[in-house]
């Protein structure tokens, strides 16, 4: 008998309305991120390092609990297909750039993130700063990233009213040969420059 047991699950169902998948996207559609991102990791880091039992913090218990209780975008995601607004979408779960790199993989495009739009917390000010890696690197915030037609601007921002989440556009779809970046106040950094979560990575013994 082995000595771990290993159960998979596999979810089968049906797309009501407007399937949406990693490929679609084009070169000048804009860059969406819903709710805020990075939340997780630094939530994964306090409760790693034990700071994360310190309740009497706002921020260290706003943090942790995006970690534990991710909120899932089912409603936004839901919304997005069947108004067939979004080109193209994947969730944040292994890092924004390393998901952008899937999406634009899928897609046969580029992109270019420009760091300040990020949405950030007022917890991950808190404890990181102005620093964007965890942001941009950090997954397991399961927040919706997705592109969009620049004609969608107002149809989303009325979208992320009407469903009290908000839809940051973050940057823009750019030609596959432009590669995936991200704008920082020093210039436009490669997204390779910077690491997210992968599955087959060697891990320490």
């Amino acid at each position: 008998m082995a000595p771990q047991l290993t159960i998979a699950v596999t979810l089968l169902g049906r797309v009501a309305s407007g399937l949406v998948t990693r490929a679609g996207t084009r070169s000048g559609d804009d860059l969406y991120v819903s709710g805020t991102v990075g939340d997780a990791v630094l939530g994964l880091r306090l409760l790693a390092d034990g700071t994360g039992s310190d309740t009497n913090s706002a921020a260290v218990h706003g943090l942790t609990a995006r970690f534990l209780l991710p909120t899932p975008r089912v409603s936004v995601g839901c919304a997005l297909a069947a108004q067939r607004l979004a080109t193209a979408m994947i969730d944040v779960s292994d890092g924004l750039l390393q998901d952008l790199g899937h999406l634009c993989e899928a897609s046969r495009v580029g992109a270019l993130v420009e760091a300040d739009r990020l949405p950030l917390s007022d917890a991950y000010r808190t404890v990181a700063g102005s620093d964007c890696t965890p942001a941009l690197t950090g997954g397991e915030d399961y927040e919706l990233l997705f592109s969009a037609p620049r004609a969608a601007r107002q149809a989303l921002q009325n979208m992320a009213g009407a469903h009290g989440c908000a839809l940051t556009r973050i940057g823009r779809v750019q030609p596959q040969d432009g590669g995936v970046g991200v704008a920082l106040p020093d210039g436009v950094h490669p997204a390779a420059e910077f690491s997210g979560f992968d599955h087959f990575a060697p891990r320490a013994a």
